[in-house]
């Protein structure tokens, strides 16, 4: 076999292997789980883990010295975003993480937008 047949023979694998997996699309802003013409479902999100360490040493009493260490997450914040009605989409993203006061889990970011009007949506 020569080099140009193995190339053309690699390419064509290569491309029916594309043509014929599942399309699952993934970046920076999530991936899509289910698209279908207009219709999509992405999920992501961003997680951001923190370690502290306190060291309290040089106390003359030597019950005194001593060390703590916490790993957590500083940011976890799973997001859903898709459209399954023409003309609708909207995302839903929730932190996980640190929250304000008590609560365990804060909305960062929720919306729903139309998208049926002529150069204009509303959000």
């Amino acid at each position: 076999m020569k080099f140009g047949q193995g190339l053309k023979g690699l390419s064509m694998g290569l491309l029916a292997l594309a043509l014929f997996s599942a399309p699952v699309v993934a970046n920076a802003s999530g991936v899509t789980v289910y698209k279908n013409g207009d219709k999509y479902v992405k999920i992501g999100g961003r997680i951001q883990m923190q370690y502290h360490s306190v060291n309290k040493s040089g106390d003359t009493n030597p019950a005194n010295n001593t060390n703590t260490d916490s790993v957590f997450f500083r940011r976890f914040r799973p997001f859903i975003e898709g459209s399954v009605i023409p003309n609708w989409t909207g995302k839903f993203q929730w932190d996980m993480g640190k929250a304000a006061d008590s609560n365990e889990v804060a909305i960062k970011d929720a919306y729903m937008r139309y998208t049926g009007f002529n150069n204009m949506s509303v959000t």
